[in-house]
């Protein structure tokens, strides 16, 4: 339900990583009129690698792409 910065994901219980090589985690909701229709969701091999600057330039994305992703959500669920 909302943003996650994730330092060391070493660090987090039951945290499923996709590489065996990813040590923090950038994850961005991408919002359409309140409801959740995508996210951006960036690993790197480097703890502590993001910044609240990182944070605000994927929210800027998202809400610049967010009407673009929710058509593009309910075409699929219409298929």
């Amino acid at each position: 339900d909302r943003n996650q910065v994730i330092e060391d994901v070493r660090e987090v219980e039951n945290y499923l990583a996709c590489s065996i090589h990813t040590r923090s985690e950038l994850v961005v909701l991408i919002r359409d009129a309140g409801k959740i229709v995508g996210e951006f969701d960036i690993d790197s091999d480097t703890v502590g690698a993001f910044t609240q600057e990182d944070e605000a330039l994927l929210e800027e994305m998202g809400a610049l792409s967010s009407g673009r992703v929710a058509s593009l959500a309910a075409s699929y669920e219409a298929s």
